[in-house]
């Protein structure tokens, strides 16, 4: 674990004087640093003990560099050190967090526990590193990237390679995939996208093609993947009615195990105001499953995949803009099936140009056999400052 924590060390500091280096020597564009620092209070009861409140408390450091060689090829890069206080250690909800391991999830592991002990977890990791190449017509990203080929808002029935929950806190910290990523655009109406996510294990690999094309004001997609033995088809649209957004993506899926289903959302947003934002999306799983609730509460990697154990999920969202450095949001989540609530207010606040200040909670009501009654009520504060 040493010889690896050095590596992992070595591979960041090495990258960002090279860029530093090169851009100096050859009076070039010079490196651009940027980043985050971020501290993110949780506290809960436990899935496993509904009398231990489990409390969490993560501060994290990002720091990315971005160096255009040339016009059209660039590099990429993003460390992360974080520390996480908490008192989850025996729990099974700390397992959640063990699991989003690049070791598990990605073909290079560039991620390394440096601490798991009662009350302190240290990690640090290569969230981001990759090389662009970049012209209108075409654009190749190699490496550790974030891919997403969904539109739609809370469930994202097109997102394959590296998903992540509308429950999550932090939905825009996906889990990098390694992955060579092509778009290409041989007409500015016409798009096609290639990518292919090798693994050292070949059944957990991923492969996908898609293709899109603009028709007055909507742009359509078809796709084909096959991902961790899995195979997609899919089709999606994103456009207008009026003035409302309208879009919706759906995918057939054949499972490994012989299942085969539908899946897909649709919906719906429009600002009636400057300030006020509203969105209303409906989400079918056929391959759902209740009987899977506890696999999918145990295992972030089988919970990603799934998507959802009901099949009929509704959820709406309100934006309102309290001034122009407040903001209120809530987003609720109703399952249709077995009735049971997810209801996320949220307070954000920009305090300065670089630093946002985020007040939320995460209500659940439902009983033990249904999509959110399994869940505990999460309350959340976060500072995040940015360089």
């Amino acid at each position: 674990m040493k010889k690896k924590r050095v590596i992992i060390w070595t591979i960041a500091l090495v990258i960002l004087m090279l860029f530093s280096i090169t851009a100096f020597a050859q009076n070039a564009t010079p490196l651009k640093l940027s980043g985050y620092y971020k501290n993110l209070f949780t506290t809960s009861k436990t899935l496993a003990d509904k009398k231990k409140q489990g409390i969490s408390h993560l501060q994290r450091l990002r720091i990315t560099g971005d160096y255009a060689l040339t016009k059209e090829f660039s590099f990429h890069i993003s460390y992360d050190n974080e520390i996480l206080l908490h008192n989850l250690y025996d729990s099974p909800d700390f397992d959640l967090v063990r699991e989003r391991d690049q070791r598990k999830l990605a073909w290079i592991d560039l991620d390394e526990t440096i601490i798991d002990e009662r009350y302190f977890y240290w990690k640090q990791s290569i969230y981001r590193l990759y090389a662009e190449y970049y012209t209108p017509k075409l654009r190749c990203i190699v490496g550790k990237q974030g891919v997403d080929w969904s539109r739609t808002r809370f469930y994202h029935p097109f997102d394959l390679f590296n998903p992540i929950s509308p429950l999550d806190i932090e939905k825009e910290e996906k889990i990098g995939v390694d992955a060579i990523n092509i778009d290409y655009y041989p007409e500015p109406f016409l798009m096609f996208n290639f990518i292919y996510a090798p693994y050292r294990n070949p059944e957990r690999q991923g492969l996908g093609i898609r293709f899109g094309s603009k028709i007055a004001d909507y742009d359509f997609f078809i796709l084909a993947a096959d991902v961790k033995k899995d195979k997609f088809i899919g089709a999606s649209f994103d456009g207008y009615i009026k003035e409302a957004g309208f879009r919706g993506e759906y995918t057939y899926i054949w499972e490994d195990d012989g299942d085969n289903f539908l899946r897909g959302a649709v919906e719906l947003d429009y600002s009636f105001t400057r300030k006020l934002y509203g969105i209303v999306e409906y989400f079918y799983n056929g391959g759902a499953k209740l009987m899977e609730i506890p696999r999918f509460l145990g295992s972030y990697d089988f919970s990603r995949r799934a998507f959802s154990v009901t099949k009929h999920i509704i959820g709406a969202g309100l934006e309102y803009e309290i001034s122009g450095i407040t903001k209120l949001n809530n987003y609720v989540f109703y399952d249709a099936e077995k009735n049971s609530f997810f209801n996320n207010p949220e307070f954000k606040w920009n305090i300065k140009p670089n630093f946002d200040l985020t007040f939320g909670a995460q209500v659940f009501q439902g009983d033990s056999n249904s999509e959110y009654g399994n869940y505990r009520n999460v309350y959340y504060a976060e500072m995040k400052m940015f360089f």
